[in-house]
């Protein structure tokens, strides 16, 4: 492994470290505490839960799903066998492929974009194959286990919340925690929920970096699953916000993009007119959940913005 301090910068993370170590000549990344890769202190209970769902997530996946995701190799937690390694880590495969820039790929021809946006609708069949109970991260999968829901503002904050079996509850559970937070000054990130009876995971930061392309725009693998939780189908199979006309969705407007609605007519072509509508109809619950999460690090003119945003996606008029 190359340490040094600038092939480290290039590595780090907020809370990860991505190191690629070689192993009898493969390619292999380790993730652990990128506080400690810069010399503080290690651990702590936000990055040992973390680790903790992010590794029962990836076996979760390898196991049960046929998603390009970094096979796993090894996880430990600061402490126990791994007290002379310092802070926990895991080691998985290093997956092919450049990150997906979003819009470098709106500069490609229709026939690629068409190709690109029809894997992420089989990726989202694939996903919908293997529901989970309860809207929460995975923690273990002998027996399968669904612990608190993982976010570092939950995580370090009051702790995760626990697992929510209906909408209401998971609405309910969210929003106390925002507003207890609000009065501690804290914050803290909510995540929807509908009342079925099978909630599916969700890729928690669907920037369009977490997918791995070819050169051909092939998916080679689906990566950065730390912080993963389940969700409801109406936010899981949601638009991924790589998508979002971001100066409309800042300005209040709820226009789709064009890629928006080609990703529901792919749906629609497939027979899924039910997963169609939950890319139409999703901007009302994916601007509740990103208001929660941004809402105290907006200036006020952007934050009300946002509330309106959400009041017109919700059908909602102001007095």
């Amino acid at each position: 492994m190359d340490a040094a301090a600038s092939t480290l910068s290039r590595m780090m993370g907020g809370r990860h470290c991505h190191a690629e170590v070689r192993v009898r000549g493969r390619r292999l990344l380790l993730a652990t505490d990128a506080d400690w890769m810069r010399g503080g202190v290690a651990g702590g209970a936000e990055l040992e839960y973390m680790l903790r769902c992010e590794a029962a997530s990836l076996l979760f996946l390898a196991r049960e799903s046929c998603l390009p995701t970094p096979t796993l190799h090894d996880w430990a937690l600061e402490g126990g066998a791994n007290k002379e390694l310092g802070p926990g880590y895991i080691l998985m495969d290093k997956l092919p492929g450049k990150a997906l820039v979003w819009r470098d790929l709106r500069q490609e021809s229709a026939a690629v974009r068409q190709h690109l946006l029809t894997q992420l609708v089989d990726l989202s069949l694939e996903l919908e194959r293997h529901p989970l109970p309860s809207i929460a991260s995975l923690t273990s999968l002998s027996p399968l286990t669904m612990g608190g829901m993982a976010h570092p503002s939950v995580v370090s904050g009051p702790g995760p919340l626990a697992p929510s079996n209906t909408c209401a509850d998971a609405y309910r559970s969210r929003l106390q925690a925002v507003l207890d937070q609000m009065v501690t000054g804290e914050l803290v990130e909510a995540e929807p929920a509908n009342d079925g009876p099978a909630f599916y995971l969700k890729q928690p930061d669907d920037k369009g970096d977490h997918i791995l392309v070819d050169d051909m725009f092939n998916i080679t693998g689906i990566i950065d699953w730390e912080w993963c939780t389940s969700a409801s189908k109406e936010y899981a199979f949601a638009s991924p916000c790589m998508m979002w006309p971001l100066k409309d969705f800042y300005a209040s407007s709820n226009r789709l993009a064009e890629e928006e609605r080609q990703l529901a007519d792919l749906c629609r072509q497939l027979g899924r007119d039910d997963l169609a509508q939950v890319v139409l109809a999703g901007r009302a619950l994916q601007r509740f959940w990103f208001l929660l999460e941004q809402v105290f690090s907006q200036d006020r003119d952007t934050g009300w913005a946002l509330f309106k945003g959400l009041l017109s996606a919700s059908d909602v008029e102001l007095a």
